[in-house]
Formats: structure tokens, C-alpha cells, sequence
């Protein structure tokens, strides 16, 4: 997979809801914002801003950004966060390079999230990574940098698509499976769950990491629980090919549907003929699962993941 592929298939990050309030005015105005208590957030962002809470005034723009508890003013929003940008605030100046970025000033988007990433707020490192993908002629190695950047400051986004680097290959970046295996166990443990899946992988084919076929399914297993589809394909062909245990082919058959109903195409396709075959066998007064077995004995085992 060539890096850029998947350098843009991250959608632009907004910093709406990452509120680092200080003052008590601030903090109540958030729990308020939890509760979607907006005209009470708007209130207490209000006091706190007053009081010189810098945070309390940027949220305050974020509510004009989105309209939520207000009438949506960006032009009012785009102020509020070029004070807030200039008091040091890296949310205000993240969020207003978002806005230049949606109205395709890519400099001026720059600009700003270099501000944030260097107030160590990863999504500003990685919209920049995104943003050096998108120059026509792209500097692979400060693509890499950036994203460099965002995973040590917890982006677990950008330590995915970092450790897919090391993984796949991607230019100016040598190979390095272990690295890019530890990077999607950081990713994961931060929360990401499509780099569980990708960890997983990891583990149950032995990529930068000793084989572990028991601990693959359980990654496979808490992902599919989070609905990521390809994560309940995987956990179906290692019951099939009984890679954790004992062959489960009911139990394949099953994670199957739920991946079909997660939203995998190719899930869904190997359920049809599965059905389509689990029909011809009643009339023929066969097992169901022996047709089912066949079915799904059509997968590569070394495809591991579903497109």
C-alpha cells in the first residue's frame, strides 16, 4: 500500500470537544456541554471567560462553530479563536486552521496548525501530515515527521497509519515490521480499534511480533464487539481453520453475520452462498454445516482482512 493511500483516508479533525478547562466556571460549563446542556455551557464559558479562562472563551467559540446552543456565526467563531490563538491557546489555533482548511486556504490552515502542533496537540500534527500529502508534489519525508509527532503525543490515528508505514513500506521510511507492530499496540491501547484489528494481524501471522493465536483472538473479539467489521471476518476464519482450538464452524458462520451486518460486502457474499448451499442440502437431507464448510473453505487463510 503506497503511503499517500492511506495518508488521506483520515477525514480532517476538529477539536470541538477536547476542553481543558481550568477555572470552575470553565469545568461546569464542560460537564454542562456533556450533558448537551448547551445554553448552560454557553453561560458558565461566559463567566469563565470574563475571569480570564482562556479555555472557557475558546469553547465559547466552538459553540458558535458547530451552532450548538447558539445561532452558527464562524465568522464570530474565527475571532473568538484568533484571541484565543494568540493567548498560546494550540485548541484555538487548531480549530481555526479547520476552518481555513474547509474553505481550501491550505497556507493560512497550515500556518495555524503548526501552532497547535507545537503546543503537542496531535490532531494539528497529523492534519499537517494530511495537508503535505495533498501538495502536489508532497514531501514524504515531513508527512512522516509530522505524523512522527502526532503518535508521540498520543494521536492513536497517526501511530496507526505510522505503524502501517513501517509495515507495508512507504517512501523514505525503511521497513521496520516490529516497530510498526509495537506502534499498533500503542495505537490500540490508546483506544483505536481499527489498529486492534491490524494488531491482531499482527499476532496471529507472526508480522514483528512471536506468533500468539489465542491473544490475535481476543483483539479480533473486542474490536468485532466495537461492530468493526473485519475484525468479526477475522475471528470467523480462525474458528474455521481452528487456529485458537478446536474448528468452530458454527461459531465461523455466525461471527460472519455479524461482519455482514457490520458492513463487510465480502462477509455478506460468502453468507449468501452459504444460505444458497445450506437450501440445496435440506432437500438432499445433508448437514447444513458440512455445506457451510464448503463454502467457507473457499477463503485464503492468508487473507487477513476483508476489503
Amino acid at each position: 500500500m503506497k503511503f499517500i493511500k492511506f495518508a488521506l483516508i483520515c477525514a480532517l479533525f476538529f477539536s470541538t470537544q477536547t476542553f481543558a478547562a481550568q477555572s470552575k466556571d470553565g469545568i461546569e460549563g464542560f460537564k454542562a456541554y456533556q450533558k448537551k446542556d448547551y445554553k448552560t455551557a454557553l453561560k458558565k464559558w461566559k463567566l469563565g471567560c470574563t475571569k480570564g479562562d482562556v479555555n472557557s472563551c475558546v469553547s465559547i467559540g466552538s459553540l458558535y462553530h458547530t451552532g450548538l446552543g447558539v445561532d452558527k456565526n464562524e465568522s464570530k467563531a474565527m475571532e473568538i479563536y484568533e484571541s484565543g490563538c494568540k493567548a498560546k491557546s494550540g485548541r484555538a489555533c487548531h480549530n481555526l486552521a479547520a476552518i481555513y482548511q474547509s474553505r481550501d486556504d491550505n497556507i493560512s490552515a497550515q500556518k495555524f496548525y503548526e501552532l497547535g502542533c507545537e503546543a503537542k496537540l496531535p490532531f494539528s500534527c497529523h492534519n499537517l501530515a494530511i495537508l503535505e500529502q495533498k501538495k502536489p508534489t508532497p514531501d514524504n519525508a515531513k508527512t512522516i515527521e509530522y505524523f512522527k509527532k502526532a503518535c508521540d503525543y498520543d494521536g492513536a490515528s497517526s501511530c496507526h497509519l505510522l505503524a502501517l508505514a513501517y509495515i507495508n513500506g512507504a517512501p523514505g521510511l525503511q521497513n521496520d515490521e516490529k516497530k510498526g507492530a509495537n506502534l499498533l499496540k500503542k495505537a490500540c491501547d490508546l483506544g483505536f480499534i481499527p489498529a486492534c484489528n491490524d494488531y491482531g494481524e499482527t499476532l496471529r501471522f507472526g508480522t514483528g511480533v512471536k506468533k500468539d493465536p489465542q491473544s490475535a483472538a481476543q483483539l479480533f473479539k473486542k474490536a468485532c464487539d466495537a461492530k468493526f467489521a473485519p475484525a468479526c471476518g477475522n475471528l470467523a476464519f480462525m474458528h474455521f481453520y481452528g487456529e485458537n482450538g478446536a474448528k468452530d464452524e458454527k461459531k465461523a458462520v455466525e461471527l460472519l453475520r455479524k461482519s455482514c451486518k457490520f458492513g463487510s460486502e465480502k462477509a455478506c457474499e460468502i453468507i449468501e452462498r452459504v444460505d444458497e448451499n445450506g437450501t440445496k442440502t435440506d432437500k438432499n437431507s445433508q448437514s447444513n454445516e458440512s455445506n457451510q464448510t464448503a463454502v467457507l473453505g473457499t477463503k485464503d487463510q492468508n487473507q487477513t482482512t476483508q476489503k
